[in-house]
């Protein structure tokens, strides 16, 4: 089913707390990927999708953010995340670099926990790799990034469990850029991944598979808002501030991308009303926009997930 990727940036934690209801409600797979060495945000997390009985998978070599190339660090995290749930889900994410040795090295590790292969690249021994796992009883699945891997890759692989993870999100180089495509096609995944062969997919949200620590002071709010359009196809809807050269105090612009999310929402009637988080992005306008970038990031990746909890249940 669906398995949403993140990384373990504060605002995608919390917007899966956000949203736990509607994870265990259409069972849900998170892909976690820590990037910070402070384990406090995520340490919470787990312990609300672990007392919520959802199924989620934690990425134990990262590689992006404070955690990439120190796996001592990130040794430290995953071992406080198993402390918490002892039978947390682990993934390792190989490619083209990776040996056969240092994925025995890693599943050595926590030899007791259930795991998953991400394949962020082409594996150099397939065969000895499906060889290897075959003999193993805490394998679960192969997770698959479509942008990295090809489809003959992916067909060696048909014998297991797979799951799909697309990048949909057209990301530009600046937020004014989304000007010249307001609207734009995401996604049809949902719909196509069993026919495609594969037991579930997944996406980068509207976020996209980039990672970054962060930017300078706006110029442009950009709010990316999705939602089905015509028959089984999913498109994005970009809503931003006004074009401006020069910074200005984040309220304003939210209030700017906001007003046209409402206008939006008020010309089509129904279309996003079973939305917690859009309801709240409407109250956040209406409450003079005091709040903050972070936020808003928050709430706009719990509604892509509510949007997929609508379609799957």
């Amino acid at each position: 089913m669906y398995h949403p990727y993140l990384r373990g940036k504060q605002f995608e934690l919390l917007a899966l707390r956000n949203v736990v209801d509607k994870i265990v409600e259409s069972g849900m797979t998170p892909i976690i990927e820590p990037v910070r060495e402070s384990f406090r945000d995520i340490a919470k997390c787990v312990e609300m999708l672990s007392e919520n009985s959802c199924d989620y998978i934690i990425i134990a070599n990262p590689k992006c953010g404070e955690l990439e190339r120190n796996q001592l660090a990130a040794e430290r995290v995953i071992d406080r995340i198993v402390e918490i749930d002892p039978e947390v889900e682990l993934a390792y994410i190989i490619d083209e670099r990776t040996s056969l040795a240092e994925i025995l090295n890693l599943i050595g590790k926590y030899e007791n926990q259930i795991f998953s292969i991400v394949h962020s690249g082409r594996f150099c021994d397939p065969e000895g790799l499906l060889e290897f796992l075959s003999s193993l009883d805490n394998f679960n699945k192969h997770i698959f990034i479509s942008e990295n891997s090809s489809q003959g890759y992916r067909d060696l692989f048909l014998s297991s469990n797979r799951i799909l993870i697309s990048d949909e999100f057209v990301r530009r180089a600046r937020n004014a850029d989304y000007e010249d495509h307001v609207e734009e096609f995401f996604s049809e995944l949902p719909y196509r991944y069993a026919n495609q062969g594969f037991q579930g997919f997944g996406d980068f949200l509207t976020i996209g598979n980039y990672f970054s620590e962060g930017g300078g002071q706006a110029i442009t709010a950009a709010i990316h808002i999705t939602y089905e359009k015509d028959d089984e196809e999913i498109y994005v809807r970009h809503f931003l501030s006004e074009h401006r050269t020069v910074p200005e105090e984040v309220p304003i612009l939210l209030e700017e991308a906001l007003d046209k999310l409402v206008d939006f929402l008020d010309e089509n009637p129904g279309i996003l009303e079973w939305s917690r988080s859009c309801e709240e992005l409407v109250e956040i306008k209406n409450g003079g926009c005091q709040t903050n970038l972070a936020y808003i990031k928050k709430l706009v990746i719990s509604h892509h997930i509510e949007l997929m909890n609508n379609i799957i249940v």
